[in-house]
């Protein structure tokens, strides 16, 4: 009983290293986040986002107006079943009334539908125009002087190190 005893912790002492070891290297290696872009490079990055975010715009401009002409043709089919509706017996008078009701209420949704695809057109032009005027700023202010790229040319004050400022 004793040499059992002996042998649990020995073999613990064994394996437990090697999974805790392979768990460490099973984790994903986390590497510093290294932002080397020029304000060149950052300046053009910022203005594809926004000609992406326009062309984004866009598309959604062109499915508003789609959804908008389905819509029209859906009215326009219910105005008509409305019409034949009068001229036919009871019985297809109400099947006739039933699917204009249908078809109203698919052009309800469908220009629903527009209204919202137009107001995130609206916000992606308007997000684009905030990046492009980001990116004006960069060159204005970042070019300017050919320094330090602080407000109006001047350099930046560099970072007090914490602790260093009284900090206790």
């Amino acid at each position: 009983m004793r040499k059992v005893l002996l042998f649990v912790p020995a073999l613990a002492a064994l394996v437990l290293p090697f999974t805790v070891r392979d768990a460490h290297a099973c984790a994903p290696v986390q590497r510093p986040v290294v932002v080397d872009d020029s304000p060149r490079d950052v300046v053009a990055q910022l203005r594809e986002e926004a000609a992406r975010l326009d062309a984004e715009a866009s598309r959604d401009d062109r499915a508003a107006v789609a959804l908008e002409r389905e819509a029209e043709g859906f009215l326009s089919e219910a105005r008509a079943l409305r019409v034949d509706a009068q001229r036919v017996s009871e019985v297809a008078r109400r099947e006739l009334l039933q699917l204009a009701a249908d078809l109203t209420s698919r052009a309800t949704i469908e220009q629903r539908r527009a209204r919202e695809l137009r107001t995130a057109a609206t916000d992606l032009r308007s997000e684009a125009r905030v990046l492009r005027d980001r990116a004006n700023r960069l060159v204005q202010v970042g070019f300017q002087g050919g320094g330090g790229g602080g407000w109006r040319g001047r350099p930046l004050p560099r970072p007090v190190p914490r602790g260093a400022a009284g900090d206790a």
